[in-house]
């Protein structure tokens, strides 16, 4: 059982900050200009909100939903209607008794005793020129017997997007910490108390102006520039550090107004270097979609285009393929398309369906991603996105939505993740297949969610390792893994929960001769929650893992005593 609240389960993240520069021609620095560039929007932020207007409105611009995931999850900050700042703050005790800090092999344990303090801080901000969405949750632990490995942990997603045009031009910048490991097939701490060197922490830097508008007649447009500084601290591989990387993208993307056969243009180019490899890597795409509206509900496009990029060799084709968008219902919607690349088959779907009680998501995918895509591709659903499906259908105010989730989770002792990351350290650009789903249901007594992942990875470019150069060259990886968690409601104060997962994982390497690694860890955690007060609860968990695998295995059982206090 992970602490109530707690979204924190890093390693130390006080790194300093260090941005690569990419520069497209001479003496053109991007990274510097638009590091500058923040910083003056930062301190316009107070006289843009001090000229608009505070009233509570749906969006500004047209959210980052690549680099976020889903804003407004726990802990929540819900205002009431007609607020334009909301605060949430919780303190978080916990104390764990384990017998294998360190996770170490079998006649190698050590127990501890660990002392846990989180303050989940909650911000939200919304008006008419500006919103701000910031959830931060330090943690600090103590061990009894190992106070030489006290840290301080930080878990942080934060967006704030601005509008110096309103309804035209728009400013995002984000900040995010994320867990990573850096050998997926290595041993996975389920808990930040656990001691392993197989983690580290994945910052994510980002600045990203726009413009988006729709006229009367329906036409539409985006111009965005994305910049991205990723950054890796509390990790290294035999002393060898873990390099940083940059990003930059370039996107454009219009369409017709509503017509039976309107026409949809868009193009990418995306430039990647990491501090470990010799060279940039670029791919650029762009595609014309005639779109058909063959009912109401269905829609059908064809994707007729062209790309380049330099990953292995200098390539440049053709791309073309078809779409397909079906809205049966209001609560389902399913959009899918395949189309030829560079790597062959490329493929996007997404399923979503919800009844009164229920929700489920489904979605699959074959494209490249870089490492940096890691925490937000490889996530199938965390409890308070699957909850908040789930309620959807019952509560249709977000922001109420928001608050009944929050409360659900911390009543029921949910785990703010359903699942373990599964996001790696690498310098590598990927050809990536995967299927994640999630499945929600929430009653009157009983709650219970699903998630599951599986994922192959096949590496494009010829200089990235999974492992820093030098150690490892790896070729191809593959996961695979199902969370289930039911929770039960006693009483009107008291709650039980129980949830277990399973990872598997598959890393096949080259270094003189192929040599493949597999990994199972399974988890199980047992937990009894007592709402003590409006704004206090307990709760007494046990937590059993098992990581099998050649290399470093191990076996924990540790119990858990938490107390959470909200104001």
């Amino acid at each position: 059982m992970q602490s109530l609240g707690v979204t924190a389960d890093f390693t130390i993240c006080r790194p300093p900050v260090r941005f690569g520069a990419i520069n497209f021609g001479q003496g053109l620095d991007i990274a510097r200009l638009t590091v500058a560039g923040w910083i003056a929007l930062l301190a316009a932020i107070p006289a843009w909100c001090a000229n608009g207007d505070y009233t509570n409105f749906p969006a500004v611009g047209a959210g980052t939903p690549n680099f976020t995931g889903s804003p407004g999850m726990a802990p929540q900050a819900a205002g009431a209607p007609g607020r334009d700042w909301a605060i949430s703050i919780r303190t978080v005790e916990s104390l764990t008794w384990t017998d294998n800090v360190f996770l170490a092999p079998a006649g190698q344990e050590k127990a501890d005793m660990v002392l846990g303090l989180a303050l989940p801080l909650g911000l939200r901000h919304d008006s008419a020129r500006a919103k701000l969405w910031v959830d931060y949750t330090p943690t600090y632990y103590l061990y009894a017997n190992s106070r030489e490995f006290n840290n301080l942990q930080n878990n942080l997603h934060s967006l704030l997007t601005v509008a110096p045009v309103e309804n035209f031009f728009f400013v995002d910048a984000i900040a995010n910490m994320e867990q990573s490991y850096i050998s997926p097939s290595g041993p996975r701490p389920v808990s930040g108390s656990s001691i392993t060197d197989n983690r580290t922490q994945q910052t994510v830097l980002g600045l990203s102006p726009y413009i988006r508008r729709e006229n009367d007649a329906g036409w539409s447009y985006l111009v965005r520039n994305d910049n991205f500084w990723t950054t890796y601290s509390g990790g290294d591989f035999n002393g060898v550090p873990l390099a940083d990387s940059t990003s930059n993208r370039f996107l454009v993307d219009a369409k017709s107004g509503p017509a039976l056969v309107r026409y949809g243009f868009d193009y990418t180019y995306e430039r990647v270097r990491d501090e470990s490899l010799p060279t940039a890597h670029y791919q650029q795409i762009g595609r014309v979609r005639p779109i058909l509206a063959v009912t109401p509900r269905i829609n059908l496009s064809a994707r007729l285009g062209y790309e380049s990029n330099d990953y292995v060799n200098s390539y440049s084709g053709k791309v073309y393929g078809a779409g397909l968008d079906w809205t049966p219902t209001p609560r389902t919607k399913l959009d899918s398309f395949i189309e030829h690349r560079f790597f062959g088959a490329s493929y996007g779907l997404k399923f979503n369906h919800r009844t009164r009680l229920t929700a489920w998501n489904l979605s699959a995918s074959r494209d490249t991603y870089i490492g940096m895509d890691q925490p937000f591709q490889l996530q199938p659903g965390t409890t308070a996105q699957v909850l908040n499906d789930a309620l959807r259908s019952q509560i249709a105010d977000p922001a109420q939505r928001q608050q009944a989730v929050q409360q659900l989770m911390q009543r029921a002792g949910l785990p703010p993740s359903l699942t373990q990351p599964y996001s790696f350290y690498t310098n590598q650009i990927y050809r990536s297949q995967q299927v994640t789903g999630s499945f929600g249901l929430v009653g009157k007594r009983n709650t219970a969610s699903l998630t599951f992942l599986w994922q192959d990875n096949v590496p494009i470019t010829t200089g990235g390792d999974i492992l820093p150069a030098g150690v490892v060259a790896t070729t191809s990886f593959r996961q695979r893994g199902v969370t289930l968690a039911f929770s039960h409601r006693l009483s009107g104060f008291s709650n039980v929960t129980l949830s277990a997962d399973r990872v598997y994982a598959t890393q096949s390497s080259t270094s003189g001769a192929v040599v493949q690694s597999d990994s199972v860890q399974d988890t199980m955690r047992l937990s009894l929650t007592r709402q003590l007060s409006p704004h206090t609860d307990a709760s007494i968990g046990l937590r059993w893992a098992n990581f099998d695998a050649i290399a470093s295995p191990y076996r924990e059982l540790a119990l858990i005593a938490v107390l959470g206090h909200s104001f």
